[in-house]
Protein backbone atom coordinates (compact mmCIF):
# COMPACT_ATOMS: atom_id res chain seq x y z
CA UNK A 1 0.00 0.00 0.00
CA UNK A 2 2.60 2.53 0.84
CA UNK A 3 4.56 1.90 -2.36
CA UNK A 4 1.59 2.46 -4.17
CA UNK A 5 0.87 5.85 -2.47
CA UNK A 6 4.47 6.41 -3.65
CA UNK A 7 3.86 5.46 -7.21
CA UNK A 8 0.84 7.61 -7.75
CA UNK A 9 2.16 10.69 -5.33
CA UNK A 10 5.07 10.23 -8.31
CA UNK A 11 2.97 10.09 -11.17
CA UNK A 12 1.27 13.37 -10.05
CA UNK A 13 4.39 15.05 -9.22
CA UNK A 14 5.47 14.84 -12.48
CA UNK A 15 1.99 15.56 -13.89
CA UNK A 16 2.30 18.72 -12.12
CA UNK A 17 5.86 19.75 -13.14
CA UNK A 18 5.15 18.86 -16.42
CA UNK A 19 2.04 21.21 -16.72
CA UNK A 20 4.00 24.51 -15.28
CA UNK A 21 6.96 23.92 -17.62
CA UNK A 22 4.69 24.26 -20.25
CA UNK A 23 2.77 27.14 -19.37
CA UNK A 24 6.13 28.79 -18.89
CA UNK A 25 7.42 28.39 -22.16
CA UNK A 26 4.12 29.40 -23.72
CA UNK A 27 4.17 32.55 -21.65
CA UNK A 28 7.75 33.24 -22.95
CA UNK A 29 6.65 33.60 -26.50
CA UNK A 30 8.62 31.58 -28.93
CA UNK A 31 12.63 30.00 -28.27
CA UNK A 32 15.24 31.53 -30.24
CA UNK A 33 16.44 29.53 -33.07
CA UNK A 34 19.31 29.50 -35.41
CA UNK A 35 17.27 31.21 -38.31
CA UNK A 36 16.83 33.92 -35.56
CA UNK A 37 19.90 35.01 -35.63
CA UNK A 38 20.99 38.11 -37.33
CA UNK A 39 22.58 37.83 -40.76
CA UNK A 40 26.43 37.92 -41.05
CA UNK A 41 27.97 40.70 -40.63
CA UNK A 42 31.01 40.43 -43.24
CA UNK A 43 33.73 42.53 -45.18
CA UNK A 44 35.05 41.68 -48.11
CA UNK A 45 38.50 42.42 -49.66
CA UNK A 46 39.46 41.68 -53.23
CA UNK A 47 43.24 41.09 -54.55
CA UNK A 48 43.99 41.06 -58.18
CA UNK A 49 47.23 39.16 -58.78
CA UNK A 50 48.49 39.84 -62.44
CA UNK A 51 50.85 36.46 -63.34
CA UNK A 52 51.87 37.13 -66.90
CA UNK A 53 51.66 39.22 -70.11
CA UNK A 54 52.25 37.67 -73.70
CA UNK A 55 53.14 40.04 -76.38
CA UNK A 56 52.99 39.16 -79.89
CA UNK A 57 52.47 40.07 -83.25
CA UNK A 58 48.54 39.37 -83.13
CA UNK A 59 47.99 40.43 -79.82
CA UNK A 60 48.37 40.25 -75.90
CA UNK A 61 47.35 37.43 -73.28
CA UNK A 62 47.16 38.87 -69.61
CA UNK A 63 47.31 36.06 -66.73
CA UNK A 64 45.30 36.82 -63.67
CA UNK A 65 43.93 35.16 -60.80
CA UNK A 66 42.38 37.01 -57.53
CA UNK A 67 42.09 36.21 -53.79
CA UNK A 68 39.05 36.90 -51.65
CA UNK A 69 39.08 37.14 -48.38
CA UNK A 70 36.03 37.71 -45.81
CA UNK A 71 36.41 38.84 -42.56
CA UNK A 72 33.49 37.86 -39.64
CA UNK A 73 32.88 41.67 -38.35
CA UNK A 74 30.35 39.82 -35.58
CA UNK A 75 31.85 39.59 -32.48
CA UNK A 76 29.20 37.81 -30.96
CA UNK A 77 28.51 35.07 -33.28
CA UNK A 78 30.42 32.58 -35.63
CA UNK A 79 28.52 31.60 -38.71
CA UNK A 80 28.59 27.74 -40.36
CA UNK A 81 27.98 26.53 -43.72
CA UNK A 82 28.81 30.08 -45.71
CA UNK A 83 29.08 29.90 -49.35
CA UNK A 84 31.13 32.90 -51.80
CA UNK A 85 31.31 32.72 -55.13
CA UNK A 86 34.06 34.93 -57.50
CA UNK A 87 33.33 35.60 -60.98
CA UNK A 88 35.97 37.11 -63.02
CA UNK A 89 34.06 39.42 -65.87
CA UNK A 90 35.89 40.03 -69.25
CA UNK A 91 34.77 43.29 -70.95
CA UNK A 92 34.50 43.46 -75.18
CA UNK A 93 37.16 45.57 -76.37
CA UNK A 94 34.99 46.75 -79.03
CA UNK A 95 31.58 47.29 -77.24
CA UNK A 96 32.43 48.47 -73.71
CA UNK A 97 28.68 47.34 -72.43
CA UNK A 98 29.32 43.60 -73.66
CA UNK A 99 30.70 41.44 -70.80
CA UNK A 100 31.74 37.39 -70.30
CA UNK A 101 31.88 35.35 -67.72
CA UNK A 102 35.59 34.27 -68.26
CA UNK A 103 36.17 32.32 -64.48
CA UNK A 104 34.16 31.32 -61.16
CA UNK A 105 35.52 29.87 -58.04
CA UNK A 106 33.18 29.04 -55.16
CA UNK A 107 34.08 28.24 -51.97
CA UNK A 108 32.05 26.68 -48.43
CA UNK A 109 33.38 27.66 -45.45
CA UNK A 110 32.62 27.78 -41.50
CA UNK A 111 33.75 31.31 -40.10
CA UNK A 112 34.15 31.71 -36.65
CA UNK A 113 33.64 35.08 -34.33
CA UNK A 114 36.21 37.49 -35.85
CA UNK A 115 37.81 34.90 -38.10
CA UNK A 116 38.71 34.86 -41.84
CA UNK A 117 38.67 33.23 -45.29
CA UNK A 118 40.25 33.07 -47.68
CA UNK A 119 40.28 31.60 -50.84
CA UNK A 120 42.46 32.35 -54.70
CA UNK A 121 40.57 31.68 -58.20
CA UNK A 122 42.82 29.31 -60.72
CA UNK A 123 44.41 30.99 -63.08
CA UNK A 124 42.61 32.88 -65.89
CA UNK A 125 43.52 34.48 -69.21
CA UNK A 126 42.38 37.37 -71.18
CA UNK A 127 42.96 37.79 -74.99
CA UNK A 128 42.84 40.84 -76.99
CA UNK A 129 44.19 42.15 -80.04
CA UNK A 130 43.88 45.83 -82.04
CA UNK A 131 40.50 46.82 -81.27
CA UNK A 132 38.98 43.80 -80.53
CA UNK A 133 39.44 41.05 -77.96
CA UNK A 134 38.80 41.05 -73.98
CA UNK A 135 39.76 42.93 -71.49
CA UNK A 136 39.50 42.34 -67.69
CA UNK A 137 36.64 44.09 -66.88
CA UNK A 138 36.40 43.27 -62.95
CA UNK A 139 34.75 41.09 -60.47
CA UNK A 140 31.48 39.96 -58.81
CA UNK A 141 31.99 38.46 -55.22
CA UNK A 142 28.45 37.08 -53.38
CA UNK A 143 28.58 35.77 -50.02
CA UNK A 144 25.41 33.95 -49.05
CA UNK A 145 24.71 32.72 -45.56
CA UNK A 146 23.63 28.41 -44.59
CA UNK A 147 20.12 29.47 -45.61
CA UNK A 148 21.19 30.45 -49.46
CA UNK A 149 20.22 34.06 -48.60
CA UNK A 150 22.46 36.60 -49.80
CA UNK A 151 24.35 38.73 -47.43
CA UNK A 152 27.35 40.91 -48.95
CA UNK A 153 28.16 41.38 -52.55
CA UNK A 154 30.84 43.49 -53.78
CA UNK A 155 32.07 44.19 -57.11
CA UNK A 156 34.04 46.68 -59.53
CA UNK A 157 31.03 47.86 -61.39
CA UNK A 158 27.87 49.22 -59.65
CA UNK A 159 26.37 47.16 -63.15
CA UNK A 160 27.53 44.06 -62.09
CA UNK A 161 25.64 44.40 -58.66
CA UNK A 162 22.56 45.26 -60.45
CA UNK A 163 23.08 42.10 -62.72
CA UNK A 164 23.65 39.62 -60.16
CA UNK A 165 21.05 37.29 -62.08
CA UNK A 166 22.53 37.62 -65.65
CA UNK A 167 25.91 37.32 -64.35
CA UNK A 168 25.27 33.57 -62.66
CA UNK A 169 23.26 32.68 -65.30
CA UNK A 170 25.61 33.21 -67.82
CA UNK A 171 28.41 30.16 -69.20
CA UNK A 172 31.98 30.74 -68.79
CA UNK A 173 32.96 32.04 -72.25
CA UNK A 174 35.37 34.07 -74.37
CA UNK A 175 33.19 34.09 -77.17
CA UNK A 176 31.57 37.12 -78.47
CA UNK A 177 28.27 35.01 -78.93
CA UNK A 178 27.83 34.49 -74.86
CA UNK A 179 28.32 37.80 -74.48
CA UNK A 180 25.92 39.45 -72.56
CA UNK A 181 24.49 43.35 -71.96
CA UNK A 182 24.51 44.95 -68.18
CA UNK A 183 21.99 48.45 -67.53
Amino acid sequence: MIHRRIRIGFVVTAWVLESVCAQSAANQGPRPTRSNRPAPNVEINVHKGKAKSKTSATGRQETYEFTVTIKNLDGIHGHREMKAELFAIGENRSDHSMYNVIATKTSTFDLARGAEHAFKSDFFYVKYYSGSGMTLGGYLVLVYDRNGTLVKSKATKASFEKGIKTIRSAEISKSSSKSFRLK
